[in-house]
Order: structure tokens, then sequence, then C-alpha cells
């Protein structure tokens, strides 16, 4: 999808990711993530880059499929019935520096052919109190799953961590 809408779109994307433990792998990884002119950035550096850089125009891509570890910034949210752990950072990022917010759906139309629909999530001014953004973005992730099961990546342990009272 990062080199589809790169190519499309003629728009740098910035795609926000976590390195691979396995030196050689994070480096195809990156190259690869890189091809068609995106700037992947390590999560760890990702909102200093993001603040420093944010009057150019560019967009971010934000996966944010992974549970976070216990010690991450996140909120618990009801997903398929069962309450998880999110990451806010993204919500976090968006608020501080005033920007738009787009969840991606990708659209299988055909061996090879792909389409990618973009809905409006959020946009400035936004209620710093509330954590609208990232449950927008569950209840948008539950409806793509749910349109199509086979897109998701279902071994990613979503539920991995249990909530404690």
């Amino acid at each position: 999808m990062l080199h589809g809408a790169t190519l499309a779109l003629g728009i740098p994307i910035d795609g926000v990711y976590k390195p691979l433990k396995n030196k050689p792998a994070d480096d195809l990884a990156y190259t690869v993530r890189s091809r068609f002119g995106a700037k992947p950035l390590k999560a760890e550096d990702s909102t200093k880059d993001i603040i420093k850089r944010r009057k150019e125009f560019r967009l971010f891509a934000m996966v944010a499929e992974q549970s976070p570890s216990k010690k991450s910034r996140s909120i618990w949210l009801p997903f398929f019935n069962r309450e998880v752990p999110f990451y806010i950072g993204s919500e976090v990022i968006a608020k501080m520096a005033n920007f738009a917010v787009v969840f991606a759906q990708c659209h299988k139309k055909d061996i090879g052919y792909y389409e990618i629909e973009f809905l409006e999530i959020a946009r400035p001014p936004y209620d710093k109190s509330s954590n609208f953004i990232t449950k927008e973005y569950v209840r948008l992730s539950e409806r793509a799953i749910l349109n199509d099961p086979s897109s998701w990546l279902w071994s990613n342990r979503r539920w991995k961590h249990a909530k404690l009272n």
C-alpha cells in the first residue's frame, strides 16, 4: 500500500516502523520500504522528526495494528468484544502538530490490482481531552476486517495482553 500510494499520489509518504531485531533483515526491509521515495522513520525517532519537519508537505503512514508493549502510552478499547490496548502516539502527534488524520483501507480488486480508500477520521481544531481519533480508528478497523476478513493479519497477537484492574 505504501508503494502504490506514493506512486499514485506523487507525495512523499514517510512510514513509521519498528526496526527488526535481525540487522540484515531490517536493512532489506528499509530498502524495500524506501524504494519509491518513502522515508521510513524509526518509531523511536518519529515524533522528533515529524515535529521538526512539520511544515514540509508530506504524508505519514502509521500502521497501528500491533499490540503495544505494557510500558507504552496506550488506551484500552473494545475490539471485537474484548478490551485491548491501542497506541495513542498517532493521536498525540496529530493533535500536537494540527495534522488531519485519515484511515487508509486497501481493497483487492483482482490478482495484483488494489484500490486504496481514504476515510477522514478527524481534522483540526481538536478536542485535546478526547481520544476520538483512536476510537474512530478502532471502529474503522473493525469495519474493514468484517468487510474483508482475509485481508487482516490474524496472527498479529492483538489480544496478547490481559487488562489488569
